[in-house]
């Protein structure tokens, strides 16, 4: 699906490239993906907002046309949030609503939690917060049964894994969660050439995975890093700004018992289930999730 009226800059944000696509005219949308995704998942939420704000759908560092720095250290939390910050400020705004999904969820939440004076409302689309998400992997066997693919991910030197037959494990992801939604030919070809911006041998967008402290223990020493992280003071990451979380609840990656601890971390919450979508709301029901986003708004 194609819209003549979307534009495509770039933002030069601590010395990286950062590609963006906007549409519209008005106060600011910005939406960030998730893995592995990049701006082009947002694109009917760009067609269906542009009609009252100005709506920007970012690829986060890392991802098809923005820079991919190698090092993991590029990948910190809060150097994806100074993006963020920066990109604001690019656009010539001191705030703006946040909706993001997966990884771009977690920034989002991040950010909101660091920049209230920044941030308007937000929304977050099968994503927690990331000390939440502790949490409920700390406490929750199903959880870390249902995170171990992320050891794969996290390897170093396991990039080959996702890149050889065409990229064919990445695509596995899409189909492992979700019951409604398949990829056209069109829509494969698409991934296939932004995943091929990653370069050969290395995929920059694994280190989202590698740079975070977060992941299902596997001996002692994680449990109990994993346990600092979970039991420190909750403030950090609470949210002065109104929340919407959207959430498909047959997500097989984030159980929806993650919701649970949300609520601690937002003062004024609103959660909107999707009883009958997967980790891929937004790309199974875009019209529902467009509703629920407008009507929040």
């Amino acid at each position: 699906m194609k819209h003549s009226l979307v534009e495509h800059h770039f933002a030069v944000i601590q010395n990286q490239q950062l590609h963006y696509a906007c549409e519209g005219e008005g106060e600011l949308l910005l939406f960030l993906h998730g893995f592995p995704q990049y701006w082009q998942a947002w694109e009917k939420q760009l067609c269906f907002f542009s009609k009252n704000h100005k709506a920007v759908a970012l690829d986060l560092r890392g991802f098809h046309l923005s820079s991919k720095p190698t090092e993991i250290s590029d990948y910190q939390m809060e150097v994806l949030v100074e993006d963020i910050r920066q990109l604001i400020l690019h656009l010539g705004y001191t705030k703006a609503s946040i909706i993001g999904h997966d990884w771009g969820g977690s920034i989002a939440w991040d950010f909101a939690a660091r920049y209230p004076q920044h941030t308007d409302k937000l929304i977050v689309i099968n994503a927690v917060p990331l000390q939440g998400f502790a949490r409920t992997l700390l406490h929750n066997p199903q959880q870390r049964l249902a995170s171990q693919y992320i050891h794969i991910v996290r390897a170093i030197g396991n990039d080959h894994f996702f890149i050889q037959n065409e990229f064919e494990r990445l695509f596995f992801a899409f189909k492992q969660r979700q019951p409604a939604w398949d990829l056209s030919e069109t829509e494969k070809d698409l991934y296939r050439a932004s995943w091929k911006l990653q370069g050969d041998a290395v995929l920059p967008m694994l280190n989202y995975y590698r740079a975070t402290p977060i992941f299902p223990p596997q001996n002692p020493k994680d449990v109990q890093q994993l346990e600092t992280f979970a039991l420190a003071p909750t403030a950090p990451y609470q949210v002065k700004a109104p929340v919407l979380a959207i959430w498909g609840e047959k997500d097989t990656a984030l159980l929806s018992e993650n919701l649970d601890t949300m609520a601690d971390y937002a003062f004024n919450l609103q959660i909107q289930r999707i009883p009958e979508a997967s980790h891929w709301v937004v790309e199974e029901y875009p019209e529902k999730v467009n509703q629920l986003i407008a009507q929040f708004l």
